[in-house]
């Protein structure tokens, strides 16, 4: 029951925050589709600095699916360097034989990191994401607590 609420909560927010950006000058809805990646991206400007950012992030392949939808309050330090946190909630679905027949799995945790934009193409990441499901080692994120992940990626 407590996981249903989390996520209403988490859906709530995306809907409020999609009608407040069709209104909203300072708002950008951005989308992105790559080789088993899909995006879909809100962000809503609170101020100069601060912004609120969330995302629909689709990844599949022929053995599985994987939704990821993060919140994350971002605070730009400057032009180029940025801090963000917020929660996310993930939910994996696999029909592999190696991981299991038909799992379904959803995780919740809190992430939050550090983003320098090179330019306006490349970019790069260094974010914690901390498990907070009661499953503490699942396959969306096979470490005990939490993990450090680096990224460094183009964008089109």
């Amino acid at each position: 029951m407590k996981r249903r609420k989390i996520v209403l909560t988490i859906i709530f927010i995306y809907m409020f925050n999609i009608s407040y950006s069709q209104e909203n000058e300072k708002n950008k809805i951005q989308a992105s589709d790559g080789v088993y990646r899909s995006s879909l991206n809100y962000v809503t400007k609170i101020s100069d600095k601060l912004s609120l950012e969330n995302r629909l992030i689709f990844s599949y392949n022929y053995d599985y699916q994987l939704v990821e939808i993060p919140l994350n309050l971002k605070y730009m330090l400057n032009e180029k360097l940025s801090l963000f946190a917020g929660p996310k909630l993930n939910y994996f679905r696999s029909n592999n034989s190696l991981v299991g027949s038909s799992l379904q799995e959803y995780n919740f945790s809190i992430q939050g990191g550090v983003r320098y934009n090179h330019s306006q193409n490349i970019f790069g990441e260094v974010k914690y994401e901390h498990n907070l499901s009661k499953n503490n080692k699942t396959i969306i994120n096979p470490f005990k607590k939490g993990a450090l992940k680096v990224k460094l990626a183009h964008q089109f």
